[in-house]
């Protein structure tokens, strides 16, 4: 495994997963969904090693995973009528959001430079917790045990990154809360 493709796959496979999930709702399925994205960029870079892969082409080929998924529990329903009215429904709407939505126009690589620089600069204890809960996707317990403090120690750095944050990041403001709420 080259190592652009593993900073790649620990960079952003946690996020496409949690992006993944809020869609096609099971965790499983998105977890598919990811690790096929995954495969064709690790296949793609054996043939072109030169080849580098950004956050949106990531994130696109797994939106493009989700729309293909929800299609294909459409296409089910409509044969064999296994969900009801109300979940097709919220499966169209998820399939619609997902056509509509375009992350190469809306989030560039360098807002999401910008973001991560931003996180960077937060104080080491500060840029931990943050990082564990927000990129890793972790719960706010099971950090404090890793690291051995208080869930009040937690809460209390993640309300001052927050606040650092949105001091720093004013301009990116709806940006940042996709990418908190998101990723």
């Amino acid at each position: 495994m080259n190592t652009s493709f593993k900073q790649l796959y620990l960079q952003y496979y946690a996020p496409a997963k949690r992006f993944a999930t809020l869609y096609v709702k099971r965790s499983d399925v998105a977890e598919d969904v990811v690790q096929d994205v995954f495969l064709k960029i690790y296949e793609l870079q054996e043939r072109a090693p030169q080849c580098n892969f950004s956050m949106a082409y990531v994130m696109t080929s797994v939106k493009h995973g989700c729309i293909s998924f929800l299609r294909g529990e459409l296409l089910i329903t409509e044969l064999d009528g296994n969900y009801s009215e109300v979940e097709r429904s919220e499966m169209q709407w998820m399939c619609n959001q997902l056509e509509m939505w375009d992350l190469t126009t809306s989030v560039t690589e360098d807002t999401i430079s910008e973001i991560y620089k931003a996180i960077d600069a937060l104080p080491p204890q500060c840029r931990e917790i943050f990082f564990r809960s927000k990129i890793e996707g972790k719960k706010h317990a099971e950090i404090a045990q890793e690291l051995n403090i208080s869930i009040n120690t937690i809460e209390s750095q993640m309300s001052i990154a927050y606040r650092k944050l949105r001091k720093s990041l004013e301009r990116f403001l709806l940006i940042l809360l996709l990418f908190v709420l998101h990723f």
